[in-house]
């Protein structure tokens, strides 16, 4: 087996080790109190981690169809980071726990860092997927 393929596998591996991982967070995050966005990133985490699964798959049979399944996979990842990351970092929600001992002026302050963490993360997290997504997409050139 080609070597290229072989990294891609490994890739893979450790990719779809995380989205599981995070799957099963969100679950447990759903069982402790149901919500709609647990649910949704519990569904979609779900379907990514066994996309993930034959994308490995495919590399390791040297099967065309990994650089395909991969790129897409990763790229709908990407694009729900952006989602996530906006979501958050527009509609941003302090706890009343917290806002019941916070200092009211300090509000602003606890507003615009948890926006800046919301983007950070959406943008962070959509670059290294999209970056997963070419990386697997390269493995086309070598069928």
């Amino acid at each position: 087996m080609d070597q290229r393929l072989l990294k891609r596998a490994r890739a893979a591996y450790w990719n779809r080790f995380w989205l599981l991982l995070s799957t099963l967070v969100t679950v447990v995050s759903f069982l402790l109190g149901p919500n709609v966005e647990d649910f949704i990133s519990g569904v979609l985490l779900a379907g990514m981690t066994v996309a993930e699964y034959k994308v490995r798959g495919f590399f390791l049979a040297g099967d065309p169809r990994g650089a395909t399944w991969g790129w897409w996979n990763q790229c709908l990842f990407s694009l729900l980071f952006v989602i996530y990351g906006t979501y958050h970092g527009v509609f941003v929600h302090v706890s009343p726990e917290i806002s019941d001992w916070l200092d009211p002026s300090l509000m602003p302050t606890v507003v615009s860092f948890e926006q800046l963490t919301y983007f950070t993360i959406g943008a962070v997290g959509a670059i290294g997927q999209f970056c997963l997504a070419c990386y697997y997409r390269s493995a086309a050139r070598f069928f």
